[in-house]
């Protein structure tokens, strides 16, 4: 029941999760300024397509099983330890799908380091492999500030190796190139996944009873599929253009990178607010209630994204002269675009997760592989003539043809209406402000 996570509980976690995720972006963003100014444009266009690459593989290769391990776990969490048996025997194949997706996104060209070095793309996988099937364990037992720490562990350990590379390479003592980037980001993934192996393992080992671990490992791909597609469509969609604009100009890619990761910097809130929502969901027995308690919050969140995207406006373009200097900067016809797609996005992330969370993932299915589908088209179509501009012209088709499908399917079989999701009301603010303060006053019930 939602009941089980108090009003003021859940306030106090969306606005912890916040502030940490803000905080750990503002240092991802200090990070790629850092480093566009050692490796240049072109450089670090092929180093946002192996980043790229890594979070598809990373998406893909769990299966779905963080989502089914939440699900199932919230449901019944006695099935915990069987799970975790489970996880362990899917661990190698897991693995190797990291492994083989992200070699093979990397034959796109001679210039990137990937094809000639493996390794770093093997201590990745370890570290995204233990973080996925971790995750799902800790969304399952509501230990949403665990699984919270593993975001920003695979983030801050990254940007941290890279801010100390850049100060030394400033000092001369190194040169900071392409290759060492690689295994900086790779590192990241390895901190969080050996953090959440930590959390699980001890307390695994002291209770074996329950399924066997095939027949557990059976249910959760059976259960968790439909979240492996969605997540998988969800990351391409973002991502796809990078492919598209590196394979023209790696420079072009590389600011596009940069332009797409800090609209996603403004959209940290709704994300955080999704994982929550999912955890919630996933112990919910009255979606109403739970969609009724999403509504409010994406109200806001569409309501914030349109002023905030006026920060993005400003900022946007200085951020990437300064970051290259010798490559120009982008134009204000993308990052009008771009801003255009906050809202949507901010939408789809915050009801697709409560769905999801509800055992309705397949309806994400449907939106996001149409907007792959949408986004690739104009991809191929605008690209080679309008660069970034067709690159975010497709990411916005896709966001508006999801919002559309995800708030059909809420009207249809909820008798939900889409105005519920989308209007700001006058008493929103005041609500979540009141809680807001009741949460930083009062302690969990």
């Amino acid at each position: 029941m939602i009941d089980t996570i108090s009003r003021v509980g859940l306030l106090r976690t969306v606005l912890s999760i916040i502030a940490s995720r803000i905080a750990i972006k503002l240092g991802v963003l200090t990070s790629f300024l850092a480093l566009g100014h050692a490796l240049g444009a072109e450089a670090f266009g092929h180093y946002a397509v192996i980043s790229a690459s890594i979070y598809i593989a990373f998406q893909l290769s769990n299966c779905g099983m963080r989502q089914a391990s939440s699900h199932i776990i919230g449901q019944d969490p006695a099935s915990e330890y069987a799970i975790v048996r489970a996880l362990s025997l899917a661990f190698p194949a897991a693995l190797s799908i990291f492994i083989a997706m992200v070699w093979a996104l990397s034959q796109y060209s001679d210039a990137n380091p990937l094809k000639a070095n493996i390794l770093p793309v093997i201590l990745a996988g370890l570290g995204a492999v233990s973080v996925s099937f971790t995750q799902g364990i800790n969304l399952g037992r509501g230990q949403i500030g665990a699984f919270n720490l593993t975001e920003i562990l695979m983030q801050f350990v990254s940007s941290f190796i890279i801010m100390i590379l850049y100060a030394l390479s400033l000092l001369g003592v190194i040169e900071l190139g392409l290759q060492m980037a690689i295994w900086a980001l790779a590192s990241g993934f390895a901190v969080a996944g050996a953090y959440g192996l930590l959390r699980v393992l001890p307390i695994e080992a002291s209770r074996a009873e329950g399924l066997s671990a095939l027949r557990m490992l059976l249910a959760l791909f059976r259960h968790g599929w439909v979240y492996a597609l969605v997540l998988l469509l969800l990351t391409i969609n973002s991502r796809l253009a990078v492919y598209f604009l590196a394979w023209t100009d790696p420079a072009t890619a590389g600011q596009y990178f940069v332009a797409q990761r800090l609209s996603e910097a403004f959209l940290e809130i709704s994300s955080a607010i999704g994982l929550v929502l999912f955890s919630i969901g996933a112990r919910a027995q009255d979606p109403s209630q739970a969609l009724a308690q999403s509504a409010v919050m994406s109200r806001v969140l569409i309501f914030v994204s349109l002023v905030t995207g006026l920060l993005l406006v400003l900022s946007l373009p200085e951020i990437i002269r300064q970051m290259f200097p010798n490559s120009g900067t982008i134009g204000l016809a993308p990052v009008l675009i771009l801003v255009a797609t906050l809202p949507f996005t901010a939408l789809n992330r915050t009801i697709y997760q409560v769905l999801a969370g509800l055992g309705q993932p397949w309806i994400g299915g449907l939106g996001y592989g149409g907007a792959v589908l949408l986004n690739a088209g104009f991809a191929i179509a605008l690209v080679p003539k309008l660069g970034i501009s067709g690159a975010v012209t497709g990411l916005l088709a896709g966001q508006i043809f999801v919002s559309v499908i995800l708030l059909y399917f809420i009207q249809c079989k909820y008798s939900l209406p889409a105005s519920m999701f989308i209007f700001i009301r006058a008493s929103d603010f005041s609500q979540i402000r009141n809680k807001a303060l009741r949460a930083l006053e009062r302690p969990d019930r």
